[in-house]
């Protein structure tokens, strides 16, 4: 549905920009639990907020910075919340791949396809999968999106498979980060019937000098595939307070974290362009993962 467009900043109450300036080193998640217990209070703003931040990137790089992380409360919170509405304007703001690092950083690859997965539908990731012309990491994550959906039972397996069959059979058959995530997912999936595919786009060169087959059966043989399916797919499935807790574990909240300086000795302007990848400190498997969604990338 089409929306008006949002020139203006959107009034936020005074109490949520108050909880949305996260200092480095802690993390006030009484607050953040009770703010997601309010959160039919303050859906719509955050939605307007988001729907501003796509619609004016100008002012968005501008005042940003000044908001804290009211921008990931929205992401997290309408996300959780399974806010459709919110689809549209995540996909704006991660079209552009500068302004996407700008306002996202990492989270185009660590949050993006569970933000896309709890508010887009089959259909719309589909649209973003076959789009090769916006930023490369909108794709990748709407196709590991689809895959989370897949997994976790919210789109059958067997369509997904059928997916995975026909985009390999008829998509441009050029260079792109997509098919790496393409090539992880017959791995974790482990369809064997899908390795013919595999050699073929191997053949044409679309993994980047990855090697496709051997890589895909040894992901298949892995004895803790499952385990590395559940972390590189669901990780954590957006509902309840599952983004909150997500939230939480960025690197930048942790007690002891120091923002590193750059070179001349001064600090980053915007902090979530350093290192904010969520640490799981309760899993052996590291959750610094590749863009391509497998914890050990294919062997070269």
């Amino acid at each position: 549905m089409n929306h008006p467009r949002t020139l203006r900043r959107p009034d936020v109450p005074q109490w949520l920009e108050e909880i949305a300036m996260i200092p480095n080193g802690s993390f006030p998640m009484d607050a953040m639990q009770d703010l997601w217990r309010r959160g039919g209070e303050v859906e719509g703003v955050l939605l307007d907020y988001v729907r501003w931040l796509a619609d004016d990137a100008e002012m968005g790089w501008l005042e940003c910075d000044e908001d804290g992380w009211l921008h990931f409360i929205a992401f997290f919170l309408l996300t959780d919340r399974g806010c459709r509405d919110a689809f549209e304007p995540l996909v704006k703001i991660a079209s552009d791949d500068e302004y996407a690092d700008f306002v996202m950083g990492e989270a185009v690859i660590e949050d993006l396809p569970f933000w896309l997965a709890a508010v887009g539908t089959p259909a719309q990731l589909k649209e973003l999968i076959e789009n090769q012309d916006v930023n490369p990491w909108l794709p990748v994550a709407a196709l590991a999106a689809l895959g989370a959906m897949a997994w976790d039972g919210r789109l059958p397996r067997q369509e997904h498979h059928d997916y995975l069959e026909e985009l390999a059979g008829r998509h441009a058959r050029r260079q792109h980060p997509v098919w790496l995530e393409w090539l992880s997912q017959v791995g974790l999936f482990a369809w064997e019937d899908l390795l013919p595919a595999v050699a073929e786009l191997e053949k044409a060169g679309l993994f980047d000098g990855w090697e496709g087959v051997e890589s895909t059966r040894k992901l298949m043989a892995e004895p803790d595939r499952e385990v590395w399916a559940v972390h590189a797919l669901v990780r954590y499935r957006s509902g309840g307070m599952a983004g909150l807790e997500q939230f939480s574990k960025f690197i930048c909240f942790q007690p002891g974290y120091e923002e590193e300086d750059d070179e001349d000795g001064e600090e980053e302007p915007t902090p979530w362009n350093a290192s904010f990848v969520s640490k799981d400190p309760e899993t052996e498997i590291s959750t610094d993962t590749t863009a391509e969604g497998t914890p050990e990338e294919p062997t070269k």
